[in-house]
């Protein structure tokens, strides 16, 4: 769970690092829509790295969780 966190962390400031970078080549202005399309695409990136370490380490996700709780919750009345 740590591991997620620390490489989706750092995936996110690389890609919103990576994706500023890239605009500002391409003379993409700064502005409200720029940082908002560097912040989903930084998130989406760093979401997918979260997943994949939890798929290498063999981890159940977030979503798997949520769904085993409610099953459980169901069971017992």
């Amino acid at each position: 769970m740590l591991l997620d966190f620390f490489i989706s962390t750092v995936v996110f400031f690389v890609t919103a690092w990576w994706l500023r970078r890239y605009f500002e080549e391409q003379g993409i202005s700064a502005g409200f829509t720029r940082g908002v399309m560097v912040f989903v695409i930084a998130s989406a990136a760093s979401f997918a790295a979260s997943s994949l370490v939890s798929w290498m380490t063999g981890e159940p996700s977030s979503d798997q969780q949520m769904v085993q709780m409610a099953h459980d919750m169901a069971q017992h009345p």
